[in-house]
């Protein structure tokens, strides 16, 4: 009897440290928040807990009913504006998560040349990332400034990794002109229209970044986190078999 109590011992102990290490695999792959009443976004103490939005690791989510708005000419798109499964980015540019799930769709987009395309929205954590809502507001002044490529050659040089005092450097690089360009970051409306996106993002299941909708017609797929590129391909496929 001791032989078979120590075994079922042994064998709960393993279960419960497996259990303990997927939770923390999946809460160390995104920078989750939690929202106040007031709309703020706060750190969740020990963002240890896998996140309560449909779509994280394993297998890909199950189409559920997300709101976001449409995709417009005054959305920052990558790839083929006509393609139709788009994926909705709500991202942090200070966010190492969301770095490197860059990277996977910047991937993933050229293996689906014209059958996907990447819309990219703000979803700064300043409570986490200090710079993170100035830093938004300037990829989106380039963007207003220059033209949609423009302002993805801009953030991706962002998201390579540049410090606060650099981002107009790096604008003038792009050839925007440095005036207008500090002038377009003290406008309120540019700093409003981020948090409007912060906003539509909460409201569509974001508790952390990077969190992405994948839209095809009026279905959603909700991707939730530096999701592995397998799993973000099954998800694309997924939505693509919806058509």
């Amino acid at each position: 009897m001791r032989i078979l109590k120590d075994q079922t011992f042994w064998t709960g102990a393993m279960s419960a440290f497996a259990i303990v290490f997927f939770a923390l695999f999946v809460g160390m792959a995104t920078d989750k928040v939690a929202f106040n009443n007031s709309g703020s976004a706060q750190p969740i103490a020990g963002a240890g807990a896998p996140a309560a939005a449909p779509g994280g690791y394993g297998e890909p989510a199950a189409p559920v009913e997300i709101t976001v708005s449409e995709v417009t000419d005054a959305d920052f798109v990558r790839g083929d504006r006509d393609a139709k499964v788009s994926v909705v980015e709500f991202s942090d540019i200070d966010c190492p998560f969301c770095a490197r799930f860059h990277e996977t769709m910047k991937k993933v987009l050229a293996s689906y040349e014209g059958q996907i395309n990447w819309v990219y929205r703000d979803f700064p954590l300043d409570s986490l990332h200090p710079q993170a809502t100035a830093k938004a507001v300037a990829a989106d002044c380039v963007g207003k400034l220059t033209d949609n490529d423009t302002y993805w050659k801009y953030l991706d040089a962002l998201f390579v990794g540049s410090a606060a005092d650099e981002v107009t450097a790096e604008a003038t690089k792009l050839g925007v002109d440095a005036a207008a360009f500090e002038a377009c970051q003290q406008d309120p409306e540019m700093t409003q229209a981020v948090k409007d996106e912060m906003a539509e993002g909460a409201a569509a299941g974001a508790q952390g970044t990077p969190y992405s909708v994948i839209v095809v017609g009026d279905e959603t797929i909700p991707v939730n986190g530096a999701v592995p590129e397998a799993q973000l391909i099954a998800s694309i496929e997924q939505a693509l078999a919806l058509q």
